[in-house]
């Protein structure tokens, strides 16, 4: 089970990461270029900022990111819907820590550990998903089914799974997670609630149409 939960929390942290390197792309903090390796497509991020500035060290150079580049890790506020606001403008990186404009390229060290350094600083752990993995990983322990098969059962194209906790809310925030993450392999799905199936209202049919209790919006 430790092994099970180390992987989950792990994975959840990768999706965190990944999410705050694209927020730092569209804000102008990083960039990104496409290639093409062993067939598969994969994008570079490249800092806008010049990696001079930072130590090498990992933990002193995310508290420098925190200190220096907060507003570029943050999502922007939007404007009220029918209201008059303007969205928030987005920040600008300071003239001293741009990089000198298209002349020597960053190496590949520098700029990978400027991405990774990025990504950590904004991080930022969702306990609800932490818990939800956890109490997962304890169902999918209890089951006795061996990792091996649990993972084969997943990489289906459209795995089956029934999973009982007693637990308050855990499914709806199980089914979030499937559905606006990519916890789960191919993912997100679209997930639908035990309830939802057996609200027999949906399924009142009777000689090939809708009984009085259903209505029909055109």
């Amino acid at each position: 089970m430790d092994r099970l939960s180390s992987f989950l929390v792990r994975r959840l942290r990768h999706m965190s990461r990944r999410e705050v390197r694209r927020l730092a792309v569209r804000n102008g903090l990083l960039t990104m270029t496409v290639a093409q390796v062993d067939r598969q497509i994969v994008g570079r991020y490249l800092p806008a900022f010049d990696p001079a500035h930072l130590s090498g060290n990992a933990e002193r150079d995310r508290i420098w990111v925190r200190e220096k580049l907060a507003a570029f890790l943050i999502e922007p506020e939007q404007p009220k819907a029918g209201g008059t606001d303007l969205p928030a403008p987005a920040p600008v990186l300071p003239r001293h820590f741009r990089r000198l404009g298209p002349g020597p390229t960053v190496g590949s060290a520098a700029a990978a550990h400027a991405a990774r350094v990025v990504g950590e600083a904004g991080e930022a752990s969702n306990v609800k998903a932490v818990a939800t993995v956890l109490l997962l990983a304890a169902a999918m322990h209890e089951s006795g089914v061996a990792l091996r098969d649990l993972v084969r059962l997943l990489r289906r194209r459209a795995p089956v799974a029934s999973i009982h906790l007693q637990v308050d809310g855990f499914e709806r925030a199980l089914l979030r997670l499937v559905e606006k993450t990519p916890l789960a392999p191919f993912g997100p799905y679209v997930g639908m609630s035990a309830d939802f199936a057996f609200d027999e209202a949906l399924w009142a049919w009777v000689k090939a149409r809708p009984s009085a209790s259903s209505s029909t919006s055109w």
